[in-house]
């Protein structure tokens, strides 16, 4: 475990294994856009490859935002953690 941060994103630490990816919410997204894709295909059939790559594309930029955006959090909550453990001016 030479990244905790990375470790902790991609579930390597518990209790990460406990989160529910999955929500009504987030279903009804993947439903709205699996549904424009096969439009754009039935519509642009010569399009396929090209839509296929966008997607790979925007996906994996997907993931790197939200890594970035996972790691942000985590380093905003260890500066809070760090401030609680300064004793108690008076």
């Amino acid at each position: 475990m030479d990244n905790i941060i990375k470790d902790m994103y991609f579930g390597n630490v518990l209790p990460f294994w406990e989160i529910q990816h999955r929500t009504k919410e987030y279903d009804e997204k993947a439903n709205q856009i699996l549904k424009i894709q096969k439009e754009l295909l039935e519509a642009f059939p010569e399009a396929e490859q090209l839509l296929e790559s966008y997607c790979t594309v925007h996906y994996e930029s997907a993931d790197i935002f939200g890594y970035q955006q996972f790691q942000l959090g985590m380093k905003v909550g260890t500066q809070i953690m760090m401030e609680m453990l300064k004793p108690i001016e008076r």
